[in-house]
């Protein structure tokens, strides 16, 4: 994924809203999102050339998402794939389990990513700028990432987000005002898009030749043990989310 908003216990009775779009060559072969595993139970999109995913709800209401960084030409060779990190930290019990599977996991030399874990308590993103691993606690609030930086960093596009994210969070105050309001008004941030002038990486809806927005997810998680998980399998200014049924819904 490319842009990620975080909304970590600022909703009442909603304890983590994460809302996400994937860019991504548009050649990449992709599946839907689907049960990846069984055992602890997981659900996301799938990169059909390397195996992983990007976006990973686990049954136990842990979420990992995964922003890749670019890396340069003198980092380059046999990697091990980044996208496998979602899906393993996501079968961890919650999200201080994930960050110590991480800690280990980093020392295999992974291409630099930018990682949110998160479940109903807790919440993190942890990076690879260099040796080792970096790791921010995040307060309850709204956060933005993209690729390039979180919050204040310098990145144009993190800058047009956050303050319309926090927009939301202050009119969105209850899940006692309903799913459908907040998912329609995060659809409305994130397919904001160039319309051929500018820079089209400012806004987070992309639209290059051979790469742009693939997706968007949206995923909710109650107080209690329940979640949502709202998608379109394309850019999001193409039309509206659908909620999906997870697997282990009633």
């Amino acid at each position: 994924m490319c842009t990620l908003a975080a909304f970590v216990r600022v909703i009442d009775g909603l304890p983590l809203v994460v809302a996400a779009n994937r860019d991504e060559f548009l050649a990449r072969p992709t599946a839907a999102p689907a049960l990846l595993e069984e055992h602890p139970a997981r659900f996301g999109g799938r990169d059909l050339r390397a195996g992983g995913s990007w976006l990973v709800l686990a049954r136990s209401g842990l979420v990992v998402g995964l922003l890749n960084r670019r890396a340069a030409a003198s980092e380059s060779g046999e990697r091990p794939s980044r996208g496998r990190l979602p899906v393993l930290l996501a079968g961890a019990a919650d999200a201080e389990e994930a960050l110590a599977i991480l800690r280990a996991e980093v020392e295999l030399g992974y291409a630099p990513f930018r990682l949110l874990v998160a479940d109903r308590q807790t919440a993190f993103v942890a990076a690879n700028p260099g040796p080792g691993l970096r790791v921010e606690r995040l307060a309850p609030g709204v956060h933005v990432l993209t690729n390039v930086g979180i919050d204040e960093a310098p990145c144009p596009r993190l800058h047009f987000c956050a303050p319309r994210m926090e927009v939301l969070a202050a009119r969105h105050r209850s899940v006692a005002q309903g799913l459908d309001g907040l998912v329609a008004d995060l659809r409305a941030v994130l397919a904001e898009h160039r319309d051929g002038k500018g820079d089209p990486f400012e806004r987070p809806c992309i639209h290059l030749p051979e790469y742009g927005t693939r997706s968007t997810s949206i995923v909710a998680l109650r107080s209690e043990d329940r979640a949502h998980w709202f998608h379109t399998e394309t850019a999001p200014c193409r039309g509206p989310l659908r909620e999906l049924v997870l697997p282990w819904t009633d």
